[in-house]
């Protein structure tokens, strides 16, 4: 039997693929989504384990990608996404089941094992939905078991609502996978035939099965964003945690499964060592994000030029070792906030953006005084993505800043660029000797 698993995380996938093998099967690893799309649609696997959180392309869109191309193939996926939403969106993009993270290998094994047992998975070849049914052998579509005619891209257009139920699809979506075209925002093709379904499908049945979401949901849609960035950061941070804690459970449980030699003993000691480090820093990781929201002392102040060469100093090595250079240009002046704090911010800050943003050789930052605060630009560093702004580290520093009554945002236009904007501490001090 042969095995693709898909994790970035090279310890977990190191120890799942060395436990895998120790029950004789063939294992191949993958460590992001664009390689994992590659080599589980141009080789035959017999099992496909899937961790969720990968770099280039998302685990779900791996998913959706593989799962048409490989119809028969069975998938586990891994996932550290807590809520139930993740998981049956896991298991409606093409997964067969689920693990969550931390997990232990023995029940690994035992899933790997169930999946292999039930053999070729069948493809559904009839959609159904309340009393519409959709045939796509014989393309036929029937509702309450009377015939409905339907031109080949009514019927498309269908079939790929009806594969979606439940799930909003947007104009975009539609027109990239029925019309296989990039979206024209001038064209009204969409609503037009979603008119033609409408006609066809609904009217004289009950109840009506398509919907379209208008006007004022908008507003109700801006809400349900803010928290999917919320359960986002949160499931973030949960993977975060759960990566070193299974390596460190898996290795464990190698290490007392099967007989080794002493330096295998060791190899694997070191191993649980050095996830018991990373878990750790995670907690570390947690506490500074659990401090992030206070404000301290509000009293304190902190000399911003002497912080930001503190900061630049720490990250000196982490910056060269990339090939890049920072340089900081800070006038004397005082800000609200205690150094440790805004510290912390900053560096958070600037680890992400150096790891994730940065485009150019020489990345600074510029102070510049106003009547009330202090703007500070970063340029060298590339547009904001919207998972720029929901990463953790980058929900630290916002929430440091925030909670001194300053800002952390990614500007348009004009303020193109990073930019922090934090307050002046009540007395400003602009002479090195005061």
């Amino acid at each position: 039997m042969r095995i693709l698993v898909v994790e970035d995380d090279h310890p977990l996938a190191t120890f799942v693929q060395k436990g895998l093998e120790a029950e004789h099967y063939a294992v191949d690893l993958a460590s992001d989504g664009e390689q994992a799309r590659y080599m589980a649609t141009d080789s035959d696997y017999d099992l496909l384990i899937l961790d969720l959180n990968l770099p280039k392309m998302d685990g779900i869109d791996v998913l959706r990608s593989v799962r048409p191309k490989k119809p028969s193939l069975p998938i586990l996926v891994l996932t550290a996404r807590s809520r139930i939403e993740d998981r049956v969106q896991s298991l409606d993009s093409g997964a067969d089941d689920c693990l969550i993270k931390p997990f232990s290998f023995t029940e690994l094994s035992a899933r790997v094992r169930a999946l292999l047992r039930r053999g070729p998975r069948t493809v559904d070849t009839v959609l159904q939905i309340a009393d519409l049914e959709l045939d796509r052998v014989e393309r036929k579509v029937k509702r309450a078991g009377k015939q409905i005619d339907l031109t080949s891209k009514e019927f498309g257009l269908l079939e790929y609502l009806m594969r979606n139920s439940g799930r909003r699809v947007t104009r975009t979506m539609i027109v990239e996978h029925v019309w296989n075209l990039s979206f024209d925002t001038s064209t009204n093709i969409v609503d037009v035939y979603i008119n033609y379904l409408r006609k066809k499908v609904d009217e004289g049945f009950n109840p009506r099965l398509i919907h379209t979401i208008r006007g004022t949901t908008l507003i109700a849609t801006a809400t349900a964003q803010d928290v999917t960035a919320n359960h986002q950061f949160v499931s973030e941070v949960f993977h975060s945690l759960s990566q070193p804690m299974t390596a460190l459970q898996c290795s464990l449980e190698l290490a007392l499964s099967y007989d080794q030699t002493i330096e295998e003993y060791r190899t694997s000691i070191e191993a649980a060592l050095a996830n018991a480090e990373r878990l750790r820093t995670r907690l570390s990781f947690l506490r500074d994000l659990a401090e992030a929201s206070g404000a301290g002392d509000p009293a304190a102040h902190t000399e911003l030029a002497e912080l930001l060469e503190e900061v630049r100093q720490e990250l000196l090595p982490l910056f060269e070792s990339a090939g890049r250079e920072i340089a900081i240009h800070c006038p004397c002046v005082e800000v609200r906030g205690e150094p440790r704090r805004l510290r912390r911010g900053f560096i958070y800050l600037l680890e992400y953006l150096q790891r994730e943003a940065a485009c150019e050789r020489l990345v600074t930052m510029t102070a510049a005084a106003l009547p009330d605060r202090v703007k500070i630009e970063i340029a060298g560093l590339r547009p904001a993505m919207d998972s720029d702004l929901e990463s953790a580290q980058m929900t630290i520093a916002r929430r440091t800043f925030e909670a001194l009554g300053g800002e952390l945002r990614y500007g348009t236009g004009k303020e193109c660029g990073w930019r922090i904007d934090l307050l002046l501490a009540p007395l400003v001090s602009c002479n090195s000797g005061s």
